[in-house]
């Protein structure tokens, strides 16, 4: 299959300038070829994920996975997928490195520009895509269990049944709630009617929601004393 490589050399702390255009629906055949730096300095990507996540002018989204070519050289590769491509539009997209499925560094937000399909794909419709969060999910093991949402909103508490329960605002550090082995709960704030939960956290909960701008990062994972571990609950707006 034809494959086109747009090459890029991205410094996470200047703006990107590149022009970047694709085709409106092509499929499996445009991709970002990427090298990451600090400065002049390439970025060492070994034991890091990368993804990309991009919003369309309708609103819909996309996050999906990339692939690391050579850590050391920081090189990735990301798929420009149907779904990225179906507007013709100026398209806002941002890569994101993950390490331990925590957020640790951001590109500045850049734009592809879609130009217009001469050829009508009127079966194909813009929706969201968040491969990177399938894959996650496929990927479970029983020992461990992950939620992560990407955007903005507040966290109002989760319910597991594990070990150990963390959660990480905007790839902040993970912040622990200390359970039992059959029941874990971390509840910054719930609103009455949802049930009775417990905690054995040190401290209280707190009287508001927990706001978070870019991601919440919700692991459960069952320790050595499980063989499984699940969250019953994680309620955000």
């Amino acid at each position: 299959m034809a494959q086109v490589y747009k090459k890029l050399e991205i410094d996470v702390n200047k703006d990107v300038t590149s022009m970047i255009t694709a085709v409106q629906n092509d499929t499996k055949s445009r991709y970002l070829d990427v090298v990451l730096l600090d400065g002049s300095t390439p970025i060492n990507l070994t034991g890091h994920e990368v993804r990309i996540y991009g919003k369309k002018t309708d609103g819909k989204e996309f996050y999906n996975n990339g692939a690391i070519n050579n850590a050391t050289a920081g090189r990735c590769q990301f798929e420009l997928t149907s779904q990225a491509l179906v507007l013709a539009q100026d398209l806002e997209v941002q890569i994101i490195l993950f390490k331990n499925n925590v957020e640790v560094l951001s590109t500045q937000p850049f734009k592809i520009h879609v130009v217009k399909s001469l050829i009508s794909a009127g079966a194909v419709e813009s929706s969201n895509e968040y491969g990177a969060l399938v894959v996650l999910y496929q990927n479970l093991y029983e020992a461990h269990t992950l939620l992560s949402v990407m955007g903005a909103g507040e966290f109002y508490g989760a319910l597991a049944t594990c070990s150990n329960l963390t959660v990480s605002i905007d790839g902040g550090a993970a912040m622990r709630a200390s359970g039992s082995t059959s029941s874990n709960a971390f509840v910054p704030y719930v609103p009455s009617g949802i049930g009775s939960r417990s905690t054995s956290s040190s401290t209280g909960d707190l009287s508001h929601p927990m706001p978070f701008k870019r991601s919440l990062v919700i692991t459960a994972n069952a320790g050595s004393n499980l063989t499984g571990a699940s969250i019953s609950y994680a309620l955000y707006e």
